[in-house]
């Protein structure tokens, strides 16, 4: 693959996990409550570059093509987000300490985020709970699952009709929490599927957890 090619391919991918990262405040907003009334911590919080089998962005990027002009825009760009994602949930959240990242796996098909929030947080909720039977579908369209202390946001897509066993491939993972001693991490992104992937992404939520509360 010549230079000029791969520049092009990573531009794409990073641009996807920026969408995936902006879409992480869509599904933490869609769980959390006003924090207002609630105490919080302004202490600062930290993530490390390499977690859970995922390593930052950015350093993948670097890894792969370090020399390219339009890579190190992009890593301009991922700063930026983070400043901004950063801001969005310190403002959130009544001015918590917060930190976030982007990571990836070594080949930049996994794209997980994490954002750690020194605040306590509303158990996730989806809306009307949905009746699987009533609709004559084998699952919900949409289903909290909790492993542990990790509650995760479940899309079935395509849904599967009743008495058919749904494929791994069509249980997607939008996003995780968990919610504990005064710190939330909120974890998700794209590529996520089956029930693998929804281990990985848990162990990855229950390591930032870990990580940012000894910061």
């Amino acid at each position: 693959m010549s230079r000029k090619i791969a520049a092009a391919a990573i531009a794409a991918v990073v641009g996807l996990a920026v969408g995936v990262g902006l879409g992480a405040l869509l599904f933490s907003s869609s769980s959390t409550t006003s924090t207002t009334t609630t105490t919080v911590d302004p202490k600062p919080v930290s993530l490390p570059a390499s977690l859970a089998g995922f390593r930052d962005i950015t350093d993948v990027i670097a890894a792969r093509s370090p020399q390219s002009a339009a890579v190190q825009r992009q890593l301009a760009h991922q700063a930026a987000v983070s400043a901004a994602t950063d801001a969005a949930y310190r403002k959130a959240f009544g001015g918590a300490g917060v930190a976030y990242r982007q990571y990836s796996d070594s080949r930049l098909e996994k794209l997980p985020y994490v954002i750690a929030v020194r605040a306590p947080t509303p158990a996730l909720t989806l809306g009307p709970v949905i009746s699987a039977s009533y609709l004559g579908l084998a699952t919900p369209e949409r289903e909290v699952r909790t492993v542990g202390a990790v509650s995760c946001q479940i899309l079935w897509s395509p849904p599967t009709v009743a008495g058919h066993t749904p494929p791994s491939s069509s249980e997607h993972i939008v996003g995780c929490q968990r919610s504990t001693g005064g710190l939330t991490v909120f974890t998700g992104g794209g590529s996520f599927a089956g029930p693998a992937d929804l281990q990985e992404i848990v162990d990855l939520t229950n390591a930032a957890w870990s990580a940012a509360s000894s910061s």
